[in-house]
């Protein structure tokens, strides 16, 4: 199902992470909130709440990759987690893209990251698993945020599980100090809570 609005993300150490989805006129449309490892998720019009560990909660279970709360944080800044513990690595430099291409396999799985010419920052990932993409991740654009710098846009696509979400940024900001905790999210009164367990 296709929506648009506007998102905020907000990150802590200690990989807390809150994602509220709002329309246009700035009403709530989902929550996603992540502290100590669990997570919990509400979207309107839904009966109930989704909670659990956070490698089950939405979006996140279709990307094994993204299954650490500080990961799907740094994804949003332009920051790729790597296939851990390679059987082999390449890096080269592909004249017709004009950037570098790092591929990284272990097993039946290959990442391929499109690094900009600079070596700054990371255009593309891709994760295969038997030649197939399970993963896509673009980033588009860089927005300045003090002395740093994140992709103006985010794109993850999981084409076996149907889902392409878009992320345009607007503004960020560094440094912000939370009022209260808005990691801790509480579902409305009288809504059930169904807990789900990692795949």
């Amino acid at each position: 199902q296709a929506r648009k609005g506007k998102v905020t993300i907000m990150t802590a150490p200690e990989g807390r992470v809150r994602m509220d989805v709002l329309s246009f006129t700035d009403d709530l449309i989902s929550v996603l909130a992540v502290k100590d490892g669990l997570f919990i998720y509400f979207e309107r019009g839904q009966k109930g709440c989704l909670a659990g560990p956070f490698c089950a909660a939405p979006m996140v279970s279709s990307f094994p990759s993204l299954a650490d709360p500080e990961k799907l944080a740094g994804v949003m800044q332009g920051i790729l987690p790597l296939l851990p513990d390679p059987e082999s690595q390449t890096l080269v430099f592909s004249r017709k893209e004009g950037v570098y291409i790092l591929t990284l396999a272990a097993g039946d799985l290959v990442q391929e990251v499109r690094i900009s010419p600079t070596g700054k920052w990371a255009t593309q990932g891709l994760l295969k698993r038997g030649g197939k993409v399970i993963l896509k991740v673009d980033f588009k654009g860089r927005l300045k945020v003090g002395q740093r710098t994140v992709p103006q846009m985010v794109r993850l696509r999981a084409p076996a599980e149907d889902i392409d979400l878009l992320v345009d940024f607007r503004e960020a900001e560094y440094g912000y100090e939370f009022k209260g905790d808005p990691f801790s999210f509480k579902c409305p009164g009288g809504v059930d809570v169904q807990f789900l367990n990692c795949m």
